[in-house]
């Protein structure tokens, strides 16, 4: 659902787009109406709007309908020479060439200018999630709600951030049934709005103390009483006081219990349900990190041939 404010926006970026259609659509307006199309996620618009401003900075004062592929490589000349990944770059490129296509098929545009654009290929970043002797040191440091998003988010799989750890309020925890009910991101049709996952003794007994210290406060994440947006920094700061010098993200939280969860033997089945995956494969194909431990094992496991 948009709010009054949202709605009052969409609605004047399709008047301003309908208006403007005949002189030429700038990059400006042509974003305008591209991020306030309805069908959409606002989680997925409010992520294209961040990266958006930084294709208005370079572009926006320019003619969609003649921008070119060159534009876009001296864009992305632009972009990787502040220092970004091309994965990051390839994506701000990727929501300018999807508005193109998009606004030729609203009649916006006669023909989409990057519809041809080939991006560089960005290899992906593969980075280890935390280690459970990473995430103690963290816990040592780290203020109350960093540990909080460590225990629950590393104990239950569940995904860090606005779209479920940071949904979850009291009302969804059951001591007496030992299981929350976890928000559930609005990744596909037809999927749940919560999932029940069980929850581990350790964490139950922490879960006990939380509640006791918060009285009258609705959220189990939250920063002096008030829900959690972002915590990036809070993030980056508890790693800097722990001693940990290697990029380790929020999301490593997740990729952590995946691979901690099957190196322990946990049916992976079992283990995709609890992270509300319907495809078991994509925990072997992004998030199990295999271990050099399991390495160790998989060569020590067929018989040996020495008499």
């Amino acid at each position: 659902m948009h709010s009054g404010r949202e709605r009052q926006h969409i609605a004047r970026a399709k008047k301003d787009v309908r208006r403007s259609t005949g002189n030429a659509l700038t990059v400006n307006e042509l974003l305008d109406a591209y991020l306030a199309r309805d069908g959409i996620r606002e989680i997925t618009r409010k992520a294209d709007t961040y990266h958006a401003v930084h294709l208005r900075r370079l572009l926006g004062h320019r003619k969609a309908a003649r921008l070119t592929e060159a534009d876009a490589r001296a864009f992305m000349a632009a972009q990787r020479e502040k220092g970004l990944r091309q994965t990051t770059v390839n994506r701000r490129v990727k929501i300018l060439r999807a508005a193109c296509n998009w606004a030729m098929r609203e009649g916006m545009l006669r023909t989409s200018p990057l519809a041809g654009l080939r991006l560089p290929y960005a290899r992906s970043q593969r980075l280890l999630p935390p280690t459970p002797a990473e995430l103690r040191q963290i816990l040592e440091v780290a203020p109350k709600h960093i540990q909080r998003l460590i225990w629950i988010g590393y104990c239950t799989g569940a995904r860090p951030g606005p779209s479920e750890l940071f949904r979850l309020t009291w009302s969804d925890i059951s001591e007496a049934a030992g299981a929350a009910l976890m928000p559930c991101a609005a990744k596909r049709p037809g999927g749940h709005d919560y999932r029940k996952i069980p929850l581990r003794s350790d964490l139950l007994e922490k879960l006990r103390t939380w509640r006791a210290e918060d009285e009258g406060c609705e959220w189990v994440i939250h920063y002096h009483g008030k829900p959690i947006k972002n915590l990036g920094a809070a993030w980056r700061a508890a790693l800097r006081r722990a001693g940990i010098t290697r990029r380790i993200t929020v999301y490593g939280l997740r990729h952590a219990f995946a691979t901690e969860s099957i190196r322990a033997g946990g049916d992976i089945r079992s283990v995709a349900v609890v992270m509300d995956h319907s495809d078991p494969s994509m925990l072997l194909k992004v998030y199990q990190h295999i271990l050099e431990s399991q390495m160790r094992a998989a060569v020590e496991a067929p018989e040996g041939l020495a008499a």
